[in-house]
């Protein structure tokens, strides 16, 4: 049997799109607070509460991401130990399969070499 591993791969606040699907402006501290309310309401309890362990949650955000969001961010491994924030910039976001390709590669191997997680320059892009 081969081995597999399992990636969920959320898209939190990736600069792709200026506005939402309502035509609303998608870079403001209001619609950032409500992405965290209905990730912290929905996402992150669902996921958490999977009765397999064995993936690896790649969450993935803007890394203009205001520093106090990071703090908020990082909580949220004690709550699923799974999650691992990866941050990209708008540029690498616009290539976001390549970017993913080689982020997924980074845990697949580092996996494979025991390591729960890569080391933060190769998983976080910056």
């Amino acid at each position: 049997m081969e081995n597999y591993s399992h990636f969920i791969i959320t898209r939190f606040n990736l600069n792709l799109y200026a506005q939402d699907k309502h035509d609303l402006p998608t870079r403001t501290d209001r619609w950032l607070e409500h992405r965290f309310e209905v990730f912290e309401r929905y996402c992150l309890p669902s996921v958490a509460a999977q009765t397999s362990g064995n993936f690896t949650w790649l969450c993935l955000f803007d890394a203009a991401t205001p520093e106090s969001c990071r703090r908020r961010i990082e909580g949220y491994k004690a709550r699923c130990p799974q999650f691992e924030a990866v941050y990209y910039t708008a540029a690498q976001a616009a290539n976001l399969t390549e970017n993913l390709r080689t982020t997924i590669a980074a845990y697949v191997s580092c996996d494979r070499k025991g390591r729960k997680s890569p080391p933060p320059e190769a998983a976080d892009h910056h």
